[in-house]
């Protein structure tokens, strides 16, 4: 088995409404696949200062957290992920970089496809659920082999 498959991973994803109830999302450049803005969480940071820095990082939005959405296990991944709503405070949206392929703002009704995960990240947002939840994803077998193919192809490209 791979080796980074047995070191659990902690990560962030935002969620950025517009008034209009658009989303933005992000064209991941390693996957290809349109996702939130996030990321691994580095060493000192807590899950709020990575939510801001992944979103500016990957978006070239500045934002303030505006909830906790919830907390996310994947067993299959092995990784945590909190999600968090988020407002716009400043910046400039950046379409291109090295994490990024593109960055558009898309109507809740009309998503996308993306990864099931994502999918449910923000189907809680949209709920506005009192509390934040707590939740064990079962990923697809299919979507765990695709990421896996995908990850394969990464490093031999």
């Amino acid at each position: 088995m791979d080796e980074e498959a047995h070191v659990p991973t902690r990560g962030v994803s935002t969620v950025i409404l517009d008034d209009a109830r658009r989303i933005l999302l992000q064209k991941r450049a390693d996957f290809r696949y349109w996702s939130l803005p996030g990321g691994r969480i580095e060493a000192g940071e807590t899950v709020e200062q990575a939510a801001v820095r992944e979103t500016l990082e990957e978006t070239g939005l500045q934002v303030s957290l505006v909830r906790k959405v919830g907390d996310y296990w994947k067993p299959q991944h092995n990784d945590h992920v909190t999600v968090f709503e988020a407002k716009i405070t400043g910046g400039q949206i950046i379409r291109q970089s090295a994490e990024t392929a593109d960055v558009r703002w898309f109507d809740t009704a009309a998503l996308p496809w993306m990864p099931s995960a994502v999918r449910r990240y923000i189907d809680d947002t949209l709920a506005r659920y009192n509390e934040p939840v707590r939740v064990t994803l079962r990923i697809s077998w299919i979507e765990v082999l695709l990421r896996k193919m995908a990850r394969r192809m990464r490093r031999v490209g």
